[in-house]
């Protein structure tokens, strides 16, 4: 099984890609984080509760069908609508979005009003990063099996999920690497099927992390 990485693209790649970020607005309400079934250590950030206000900001001539910021997606109703008719797993939607106001950045003019959006959240599912063949350095030894709580991470080589846990959702964060969102190959043909605008698919063992490569 193929495994990919979706990212958000640069900015500097806004004449490829409809690039997409947003802003949270007043009232913000958070709730419960999620916490590991075994050990009881978090492994999410707090919930985004309503309601889902946003500011747009396109950094391209088009608005995208992918909005990043945080662990949720903005998710165009066309995205919503091609993911549903596919039959794709691992997107939990948590309700609409309001725009209040779009904030074009970096000469930016998509043309018309924006499209309507949903807020999803990849499912935060128990399949795991296999951190040995992923080439991980970490701060701790791992001491939890399940959630693969660790201290800092400091890098890694690549992503490897280990396939004897992957839990067949298409969209998903992995326990070891948090908030990297993983893909499966059906989705990964899907989305170069169905155009979505937005979005950088890396393949898992070609995605890599070194913020400090001279330590």
């Amino acid at each position: 099984m193929n495994f990919y990485v979706l990212k958000s693209p640069s900015c500097d790649d806004k004449h490829k890609y409809a690039i997409l970020d947003y802003d949270l607005v007043e009232p913000i309400n958070r709730g419960d984080v999620k916490y590991c079934p075994k050990c009881g250590d978090p492994i999410s950030l707090m919930a985004w509760l309503p309601p889902y206000r946003v500011v747009l900001e396109p950094w391209s001539n088009q608005y995208g069908d992918i909005g990043f910021a945080g662990t949720e997606l903005l998710l165009s109703e066309n995205f919503m609508e091609r993911f549903r008719q596919a039959g794709l797993r691992g997107l939990e939607v948590l309700g609409k979005a309001e725009i209040v106001k779009v904030k074009r950045r970096g000469g930016a003019r998509p043309k018309g009003d924006p499209p309507s959006y949903f807020v999803a959240v990849p499912t935060r599912s128990l399949t795991k990063i296999d951190l040995n063949a992923s080439g991980a350095e970490t701060e701790t030894p791992v001491t939890c099996d399940t959630c693969l709580s660790y201290g800092l991470l400091y890098r890694y080589a690549r992503i490897v999920v280990d396939e004897a846990t992957w839990s067949g959702d298409d969209i998903f964060y992995a326990m070891g690497i948090s908030g990297t969102i993983i893909t499966s190959q059906r989705f990964a043909t899907w989305y170069h099927e169905n155009q979505i605008n937005t979005g950088v698919l890396i393949r898992a063992e070609e995605d890599k992390w070194d913020p400090l490569p001279s330590d």
